[in-house]
Formats: C-alpha cells, structure tokens, sequence
C-alpha cells in the first residue's frame, strides 16, 4: 500500500503539531503559566478530532442530507469556534484592551460565519445549495 502525497502531508502534520506542542507545554510550565496547559492540550486533542471530522464529511455524498453529515457540520463548527475563543481569550491577557476586542471580534466573525455558510446553508429546504459542489459530483450523486 502506498501512501498519497496527502496522507504524507497530514502525518508531517500531526508530528510538527505534537513536536510543537509538547514543547509549548513545556515552556508553559517552566514559566510558571499553568493556565496555557490545558488550553493546548484541548487544541491539541481538538485538532486530531477536526481532521477526523472533516475527512469523514469530505468522504460522505455531496448531495447527503443525512444527520450524521449535519451533525460533523456542527462538530467541525463548534471546534473551530471554541479553539477560536480560546486563542481570543489566551492572547487577550497580554494586549491592549483595545486590540483584545478586535481578537474577539474576529472570532465572533469566523463562528458566525462558518455557522451561517457551513452549518446552515439554506434554512429552508435543509438542503445543500449545488453551487457549493462542482457539476460533476452533483451530476453523479
């Protein structure tokens, strides 16, 4: 079995995360700042959980409207925004004031985009909108 160019890709990946985040964890505890630990075990652990969540979407039917899919929708949503709102709140301890609202104001953005884009694309139906899949795969669903 041969690996693709891909797979190489996201097991370079996961060992430049782990490598980097075992060594932020160190440096948090050496320094005393034991609050930064769980918050990067949680992206740590959050980050595995979004890969494996996004390649089982990616391998699901385009035009599925299952709620298993809705559901890895919302898994994947509600991932990106809390590791969104913990990099706000981590980072707003050390800036201004000024610039910590405008970190929470991009995660603010960012979760009510990927919510209103990704999560619910079209309220009424509950249907996927074809123009977010190329015509092949519409055609061939």
């Amino acid at each position: 079995m041969q690996a693709t160019n891909h797979e190489i890709l996201i097991f370079l990946s996961a060992i430049c995360l782990s490598f980097y985040s075992l060594l932020t964890i160190y440096h948090a505890y050496t320094h005393g700042d034991f609050s930064m630990v769980p918050f990067i075990v949680f992206v740590y652990i959050g980050s595995f959980c979004l890969i494996y969540c996004v390649k089982q979407l990616q391998d699901s039917p385009p035009m599925d409207t299952s709620l298993r899919k809705r559901f890895l929708k919302s898994v994947i949503w509600f991932l990106i925004s809390v590791i969104s709102f913990g990099f706000a709140y981590q980072f707003s301890t050390f800036v201004h004031p000024v610039a910590a609202v405008f970190v929470f104001a991009l995660a603010v953005f960012v979760s009510s985009f990927l919510f209103f884009y990704f999560v619910r694309p079209n309220c009424k139906s509950g249907t996927l909108p074809t123009e977010l899949y190329p015509p092949s795969q519409v055609e061939n669903a």
